[in-house]
């Protein structure tokens, strides 16, 4: 017995030592085709570069002070980097068409591209072939955002231009969020009559989420936004029953109850998603709140013998799978014991063969 388990326990270390060896292969294999793969990208970002540099060389610009360039306005993230050398491709295209339609306009044969007296880019007249010394007044024009490293004067440049901005007051945020929220209760509805539960569903989502993005309204507005983001609950719980997603209706069910506490709609939708939940008790209870806040509601008393009547059918269906299950048990013993019994009176005759 002992040395079958030391047979086994040698083989078990043969084999794990095998798989060890196969792991570091693969991870060579991964190490090498990974650096071939790096080396390719390196290869086509360098010959991305050389065609760039040549083509700057083409149009007589200095490939090297633009990357100088470059290199003294960037951030360090590669966004900014991209975004630069869009613009200055975009720049470079532009300038290139106006030079060409300079030059198919101009009369002059060594390429100046505005008559004697004309006013130059600078925004003044001069003679011709007299230098401009005036410098042209520049707008500040802000840098895209990247990663926020940028230069702190650019930064109190771009604050110094937001604050020229108007910017909204909080009141006027409100009274604008107040109309979009209502906005959304409006195309939710038409969507809903239209079969969109889809879209719907979307825009009573944002309508909550404009709500909960609301702060510092009088008490009177910010009622108006809980009673808005309650029907919103309610209407997302209304489609969701439609899309057979029981659970999350009763959520939002829930949700609307903890807002505006005595609302028997809440109540009979969350027991319209327990009846397709098939749990007729616990939707007789939640009929039950309903019918106690409103009592004369025809929709919650409808409802409640809907309950009953399915619960009643549940009960049949109950009672007659029970009945079709104890006579299945009843045939599967009778066979049993009939079986049992032949089985004994053939043992009974073979005996008395034996002893005759």
């Amino acid at each position: 017995m002992a040395a079958k388990r030391r047979n086994w326990t040698d083989s078990y270390k043969i084999c794990e030592k095998l798989t060890e060896e196969f792991d570091d292969e693969e991870k060579a294999e991964d190490a090498v085709l990974r650096d071939e793969n790096q080396l390719s990208y390196m290869r086509r970002q360098r010959e991305k570069q050389l065609s760039w540099e040549a083509e700057m060389r083409i149009q007589g610009k200095d490939p090297e002070a633009i990357k100088a360039e470059m290199q003294r306005n960037r951030c360090g993230c590669a966004s900014n980097s991209l975004n630069m050398a869009a613009e200055f491709l975009e720049n470079a295209a532009k300038k290139k068409d106006v030079d060409a339609k300079i030059k198919s306009k101009s009369g002059h044969g060594h390429g100046h591209g505005h008559g004697h007296g004309d006013k130059h880019e600078c925004g003044h007249s001069h003679k011709h072939g007299e230098k401009c010394t005036k410098k042209k007044q520049q707008n500040f024009v802000p840098p895209k955002l990247t990663c926020g490293y940028a230069d702190p004067a650019t930064l109190r440049k771009i604050a110094e231009e937001k604050k020229k901005t108007p910017q909204l007051s909080l009141p006027e945020k409100n009274r604008r969020k107040m109309i979009a929220v209502e906005a959304t209760q409006i195309d939710g509805n038409k969507f809903f009559r239209e079969g969109k539960y889809e879209q719907a569903l979307a825009v009573y989502e944002r309508g909550c989420l404009i709500i909960n993005g609301a702060y510092g309204m009088p008490d009177e507005d910010w009622e108006k936004m809980q009673d808005a983001e309650a029907k919103l609950d309610l209407n997302i719980a209304l489609i969701k029953i439609k899309m057979e997603e029981w659970s999350s209706a009763i959520d939002h069910c829930k949700m609307s109850l903890n807002i505006k506490k005595k609302n028997p709609k809440a109540y009979y939708r969350w027991a319209e998603a327990l009846i397709g939940m098939a749990e007729y008790d616990e939707a007789l209870k939640q009929n039950g709140e309903a019918l106690r806040i409103h009592p004369k509601s025809q929709g919650a008393l409808a409802q409640k013998q809907r309950i009953l009547d399915l619960a009643k059918i549940q009960e049949m269906r109950a009672k007659e799978q029970d009945k079709i299950m104890s006579e299945a048990l009843r045939n599967k013993w009778g066979a049993k014991k009939k079986k049992k019994k032949e089985n004994v009176n053939k043992t009974k005759k073979e005996d008395q063969k034996c002893s005759e």
